[in-house]
């Protein structure tokens, strides 16, 4: 969330779709720790794919946003104006933490 936050305080919507790869990084990194956490015996199998899940879920929606800006000319609007839905992100990735702290 921070890079994509970041991306778009940069107020460009090149710099914003750098940092949303850097999102799509971050994801990579997270499952690759699910896989450390899965193997050193932390994590069942069932909990390894819940959580496997959800980042490849949060994973496509950065995705999605990427295309459809790479596809417009699109303008950032001013940050007085903006109003960034995130509950679903949100809400994926409140579920991996609270997942693993269960």
């Amino acid at each position: 969330m921070s890079n994509i936050a970041e991306g778009y305080g940069r107020r460009t919507s090149k710099d914003f779709i750098k940092f949303l790869y850097f999102a799509l990084g971050s994801a990579a990194e997270v499952q690759s720790q699910l896989y450390i956490a899965y193997d050193l015996g932390y994590l069942d199998e069932q909990r390894f794919k819940e959580l496997y899940e959800l980042t490849s879920e949060c994973a496509k929606i950065i995705r999605g946003l990427i295309k459809s800006l790479e596809t417009i000319d699109y303008q950032l609007p001013t940050i007085n104006y903006f109003r960034f839905d995130r509950t679903r992100v949100e809400l994926k990735l409140t579920d991996v933490v609270s997942l693993l702290y269960v």
